[in-house]
């Protein structure tokens, strides 16, 4: 898959202690996973001025992310007070698309406790707001020391290193999570995966169901009740693996769970694909988990787009890889989500029964409609933002608003909302469309016109056209406007425009319809000649402002999930600072470590390297001028290392005072440097004499 450039998604920090160091372990976790993190500090101990302060860099993000980290304890006596005040705060969220709230009590302190017990409660229902609590990390990275009385007491830093390492690892998993698409097809093996050992030798009896094995079900499980679906893929019989199923009692999945099984000996990549057009979804939607390294390698080879993830066979590993697989990571959602495995399931019901029908008019009429409209409530205002932020393909302006954002369109007296709710013989397809409008001066336009994919090509969307004109016509007017801004996906929105009349104008970027109320009340659909037809379904590839638009390398994650205490975070933080400060970053130090490698014949020379270190006398000292000299035309004495022994500040100072400065400033930059006594070479000074 081809890397496209990611848009940088500012991440602002407020908390009530000093979060310096969270700003250098976000930027190790966004170096890890290849993400464009734009991470500053909001001035120390201003949380509440962020919040209200309209010229704040929290205030001022477009689709960023603020990462709030409240300790009650440093409200002293204005804990009550500031624990109601920020509730309100965030229960209206101002410019930023999330909020991360870091609960950093870290007290037994029964008020620290009642404080935070108030703001996940107050703040549970919050769309928008991501809770993570400081205990559960610091558990999960097995934190032994987690608070620091010194460095609280003279720097108000709370935590110890490891502390702040589970802190800031949950944070930046958080945000790897709420600035990505989440992938929502989970796709896994059966043999030593879901349990171990190899169910046609050894039968349902003789397969191991260790603890490993048990909690990654309970993971598949887990993700399932957030709104993933789960499916099988195993080279096997079918009877085998559906004997383990039924003869297991250990067994925390059940056929009922899977929505798809795909059993038999075919590529894994041909039964992953049939997968993907069964359910009618993007291949990029789905994990695919295996123990097997040739099948995972044969998957990723055939297809690129699936996050490939190798099961650690070692039961130790899989039990870190269960806590600590990133990739699997979804959010508490509400709306269509918990109830998607059912929706999936009836949607392949109506696919087995379209094939039944000559016609598809004859099926669309067996399917037995019904549409049903209102206005967008407190109720579905959670479901019309989450779907201005996922649809894409008949979606008209494909602008996304947060609930925040649609309350504000709709406080207008000229403004107002419909949204859609679609049912068939089979089921419910829930709530698939929203509709925001204006009206002005005998005209209604359209400020939103948006369907899941779903429904299309049933005759909803004609249907809706003809709600809206009546109503137009219960408010006056007399011509609808509607201007389709135009995108990659959304070829479906422009068919179905073009199908309605000629635009007033038309370029590569916009559609703009004027069209006649009478006509929008007319609507109607006919199978024979209407444009807009179903494409792969979006409601499983979100796509909100803030995501990154490529998938993170299959490589990247798989490293995540082995990086499970806050020790080896610390050690990988380090280990990547230091090949950090060893690389090269610019000409004259790649030139210098040439130099020193050549003249010492060492492969690799580090920028802090420094010449006596590595083994150089005076001797090899003149081959390193001389090449100096041939290549970069600086004449400087060997008595400079003296001065800039190293890589690094042997080329600083060749850049600063030997292409930008004339003899005179090199001179003066030298002229302090005095050769010793006792040279290794007679007529050169020895430069390493130590005293």
């Amino acid at each position: 898959m081809t890397q496209q450039p990611q848009t940088t998604i500012q991440v602002v920090i407020s908390a009530t202690f000093t979060s310096d160091p969270i700003k250098g372990i976000l930027e190790f976790w966004a170096g890890k996973l290849g993400r464009n993190w734009g991470i500053s500090l909001a001035p120390y101990g201003q949380v509440f001025q962020e919040l209200l302060d309209p010229s704040s860099s929290s205030s001022n993000m477009s689709g960023g992310v603020r990462v709030i980290l409240v300790r009650p304890q440093d409200w002293q006596e204005e804990m009550e007070r500031s624990t109601r005040d920020l509730i309100s705060m965030l229960e209206s969220p101002r410019g930023a698309t999330w909020t991360i709230l870091g609960l950093c009590g870290g007290t037994s302190d029964p008020a620290v406790q009642e404080a935070t017990d108030q703001l996940r409660t107050g703040l549970s229902a919050c769309r928008q707001v991501t809770i993570l609590d400081i205990d559960e990390v610091s558990a999960a990275y097995h934190v032994q020391t987690l608070e620091d009385a010194y460095t609280d007491r003279i720097g108000h830093l709370p935590f110890t290193e490891e502390g702040f390492a589970a802190l800031g690892t949950g944070i930046a998993r958080r945000l790897d999570l709420i600035t990505r698409t989440p992938y929502k097809v989970l796709v896994v093996d059966c043999d030593n995966t879901l349990w171990g050992g190899v169910c046609g030798e050894d039968g349902p009896s003789g397969v191991r169901l260790g603890p490993p094995n048990l909690a990654l079900q309970r993971l598949l499980l887990d993700r399932r009740a957030k709104g993933a679906l789960l499916c099988l893929c195993s080279k096997n019989e079918e009877q085998d693996v559906a004997d383990v199923f039924a003869e297991r009692p250990e067994m925390q999945l059940a056929l009922d769970h899977v929505t798809v099984s795909k059993i038999n000996w075919q590529p894994k990549s041909q039964n992953i694909r049939e997968i993907a057009a069964e359910l009618n979804v993007g291949i990029e939607s789905l994990v695919f988990l295996d123990d097997n390294e040739i099948e995972c390698a044969e998957v990723m080879s055939e297809c690129p787009g699936v996050l490939t993830l190798q099961v650690p066979k070692d039961p130790k590993a899989l039990t870190s890889f269960t806590e600590h697989c990133w990739a699997l990571d979804l959010l508490e959602t509400g709306g269509l989500d918990g109830a998607r495995s059912q929706m999936y399931e009836e949607n392949r019901v109506r696919e087995q029964a379209r094939g039944s029908f000559t016609s598809l008019a004859d099926f669309i009429t067996s399917l037995k409609l019904e549409t049903e409209f209102s206005p967008v409530t407190a109720e579905t205002l959670a479901r019309a933002a989450e779907l201005t932020q996922r649809t894409n393909q008949f979606n008209f302006t494909t602008r996304r608003r947060t609930e925040s954002e649609i309350e504000e369109f709709l406080s207008s007296t000229e403004a107002g909302s419909l949204t859609v709710r679609v049912r068939d013989r089979f089921g419910d397809y829930g709530l698939v469309g929203v509709v925001l409008y204006s009206s002005s001066g005998g005209t209604l336009e359209l400020d939103t016109f948006l369907l899941s994919c779903r429904v299309l090509g049933r005759g909803v969307e004609h249907a809706v056209l003809a709600q809206i004109g009546e109503v137009a016509r219960s408010l006056g007017a007399e011509t609808l406007h509607v201007t389709l801004s135009r995108t990659k996906k959304n070829r479906p929105a422009l068919d179905f425009l073009t199908s309605l009349g000629t635009p007033a104008t038309e370029d590569d970027l916009t559609f703009d319809l004027h069209l006649a109320r009478t006509d929008a009340c007319a609507a109607r659909y006919s199978p024979t000649v209407s444009a807009s037809a179903s494409g792969p379904s979006e409601e499983l590839r979100a796509d909100p402002s803030l995501t990154a638009p490529t998938l993170a390398p299959t490589a990247r994650y798989g490293e995540l999930a082995s990086i499970s205490t806050a020790e080896a975070i610390l050690a990988a933080i380090k280990a990547a600072t230091v090949e950090t400060e060893c690389a090269a970053r610019n000409d004259f130090e790649v030139a210098v470590a040439k130099y020193f490698g050549e003249a010492l014949d060492l492969e690799n020379v580090g920028i802090d390297d420094e010449f006596e270190s590595l083994g150089g006398n005076s001797l090899l000292a003149v081959r390193v001028f001389a090449a100096i000299e041939r290549d970069l035309g600086i004449d400087l004495p060997i008595s400079t290392l003296l001065a800039a022994p190293s890589v690094r500040t042997l080329a600083e100072l060749i850049s600063k005072n030997g292409l930008d400065a004339d003899k005179d400033d090199q001179d003066e930059a030298t002229r302090y440097l005095v050769p010793l006594s006792n040279p290794v070479v007679p007529g050169l000074p020895n430069l390493f004499l130590t005293t």
